[in-house]
């Protein structure tokens, strides 16, 4: 066993952060810079891994192709792609291992599949190969067998083909790569549903299938319409929400992966690969923004499809496929993100009722222009439960594992969604009773300015409850309250003085219920940056973004939150939430220097 191996059997995973992201659409795969695949849940976003060492390095499964000593590895997007590329120099040469999916179109088949190309750059450099599989989330070890297609690896209803150089097909081997050599590894995973399976080739080679993927995303990114100094990192960043997107059905995941930790050795560790409607309707509405409407077009249509007509039993969140089965449960043959367990598959918030959800759904589809009249009974039906309900308590947008609160933001979100509503109604002549809605909304702005400010705190997390909540930083983004208010000066200043630190900023500072702590939310810290600008801080909010910015990984995405000691980013990765606040808080400061002090969502926009 080699001496990277050998580390890596140890249990000396990499941070989060030193990975990269790649996919097609269906699924997202995690690669670390050494050359290690350490997640992949082949065929869509919550399906059992066939990889996860990044949650268990020994029992999780790998597949590791890079140096067999110690080498300096750099690894890059292709730019303006989700291809990875990563060169490892070693002191007797230097070799490029390039990381991708195939997208199905131009595989040419329906499995999952991923290509991984390897080119002799200078000198010679000795690769070691390590295959491992481990299917159902590590529980199940594949039986292994070599066939004339390659080496089949078959268990627990799953079939995976490995295609690699000779050498390669026992599962483990050393090549020594010359400069001006290559060669190819593809893995394609399905269902076991056949005898004889794999039997039609992929439509075109790897060297092909690059080339198509390297210009489809180049295509989608050109695009992307930004510009000022920020302009890479917006464009990385909605590359990044692309991986988010299920292609099939048009959901959007909050995250790829599962029970990364919030704090390391804690155990708020949870499983983010479904389809909230807050997170997605938020990532959906920051790809609309900087010139991708289609993402945010195929995200409305599978609103209308798992919503339904009837909209009154709204859950907070989905499968990609619209399912409502998210039990969560616990895998304990696993030990964990660096010791971090439980690992947990399924999600127990799904049962909860979380109020903002609707505003910020509602206020996502008409931001959009996604409320035609297929639409229109959904959003019609949102406002009516919300004019029947926003006086009961919720379980907020951090999804407290707590008794139900009255919290600021969900009475806030409550306001936009019937807001909008009502401003739909009118504008379009569709039918609903907007001035009932807009009496309900003047009934809990007057309700939050007598139970949700105070003088010391601004507006509070919740009734009762007297502590800052960045997510308050929210209130004026949807037009609740003017960004100037004095209320919202001194939330602003509140969250700054006792929720920042060095540029990062935590959710909340208070107990939710939940044992142990976590991290600075990173999304919470461009709330901020946009909030700034429209109280005309704007050299506040540029420095703010700025630091922000050099926080990211060194391949520019972000995970749920960052240490504040270390830096280190923790939690599920990558997250949409960072990237689309991002994305808006970019657009928003590039509309304060150009002296447009305005909402970033004004009302009925």
């Amino acid at each position: 066993m080699d001496q990277r191996l050998a580390r890596l059997s140890a249990g000396l995973e990499r941070p989060i952060g030193d990975h990269g992201a790649i996919g097609e659409g269906r699924s997202v795969a995690l690669l670390a810079s050494d050359g290690t695949l350490d997640w992949w849940c082949p065929g869509r976003f919550d399906a059992p891994s066939a990889f996860a060492a990044i949650l268990d390095a020994e029992a999780g499964g790998h597949f590791r192709l890079g140096p067999t000593v110690e080498a300096s590895s750099l690894m890059r997007y292709v730019s303006d792609t989700n291809v990875l590329e990563t060169v490892h120099t070693t002191e007797r040469g230097r070799v490029r291992v390039c990381d991708f999916m195939p997208f199905p179109e131009d595989a040419g088949v329906e499995d999952a599949v991923l290509v991984r190309r390897v080119e002799g750059l200078e000198g010679a450099v000795e690769m070691g190969f390590s295959f491992r599989p481990r299917f159902a989330y590590g529980a199940v070890t594949p039986r292994l067998a070599r066939t004339p297609a390659g080496l089949l690896a078959r268990g627990a209803g799953e079939i995976m083909l490995l295609q690699a150089p000779e050498a390669c097909l026992a599962g483990e081997a050393r090549l020594v790569v010359g400069e001006g050599e290559r060669f190819d590894v593809v893995l394609r995973h399905r269902p076991f549903v056949a005898a004889a399976p794999f039997d039609e080739p992929l439509a075109m080679g790897p060297a092909a299938l690059e080339a198509r993927a390297v210009a489809r995303w180049r295509a989608w990114s050109a695009k992307t319409r930004y510009e000022g100094p920020e302009a890479p990192m917006v464009r990385r960043s909605a590359l990044a929400l692309k991986l988010l997107q299920y292609a099939p059905t048009g959901a959007i995941v909050a995250a790829p992966t599962t029970s990364l930790p919030e704090a390391l050795g804690g155990a708020r560790n949870w499983d983010y690969r479904f389809a909230w409607l807050r997170d997605a309707a938020l990532c959906a509405r920051a790809l609309h923004d900087v010139g991708h409407p289609e993402e945010g077009r195929a995200f409305a249509s599978w609103v209308e499809r798992t919503l339904g007509r009837e909209p009154g039993d709204l859950r907070i969140m989905y499968s990609v496929s619209g399912q409502t089965d998210l039990a969560e449960r616990e895998l304990a043959h696993l030990r964990g993100h660096r010791g971090s367990a439980p690992v947990r598959v399924g999600n127990g918030a799904a049962e909860q009722r979380q109020l903002d959800v609707y505003g910020e759904l509602v206020d996502a589809l008409a931001g959009m222009g996604a409320v035609g009249p297929r639409a229109w009974p959904i959003v019609r039906g949102l406002a009516e439960r919300v004019a029947q309900t926003w006086r009961e308590p919720d379980s907020g947008i951090w999804e407290m594992r707590a008794q139900p609160r009255h919290f600021v933001l969900s009475k806030a979100m409550a306001w936009a969604a019937l807001t909008r509503a009502a401003a739909l109604a009118r504008e379009k002549g569709y039918a609903g009773d907007a001035d009932a809605w807009l009496s309900e909304a003047e009934a809990i702005r007057a309700d939050v300015d007598e139970r949700g400010v105070h003088p010391e705190v601004g507006f509070v997390q919740a009734y009762g409850f007297v502590a800052p909540d960045a997510s308050n930083l929210l209130l004026p983004l949807v037009g609740f309250v003017d960004a100037r208010d004095p209320r919202m000066l001194r939330t602003t200043d509140c969250v700054i003085e006792t929720l920042a630190t060095d540029g990062l900023v935590y959710r909340y500072r208070n107990d939710d219920g939940l044992p142990g702590g976590e991290a600075t939310f990173a999304y919470c810290a461009f709330w901020l940056v946009e909030v700034l600008a429209l109280q005309g801080r704007v050299a506040e909010a540029r420095r703010l973004l700025e630091s922000l910015l050099v926080r990211a990984s060194p391949l520019g995405l972000y995970a749920e939150e960052i240490d504040e000691k270390s830096g280190e980013h923790l939690g599920n990765f990558p997250q949409g939430f960072p990237h689309a606040g991002l994305i808006s808080a970019a657009l928003a400061l590039k509309r304060a220097e150009a002296g447009e002090l305005k909402p970033a969502r004004p009302l009925g926009a």
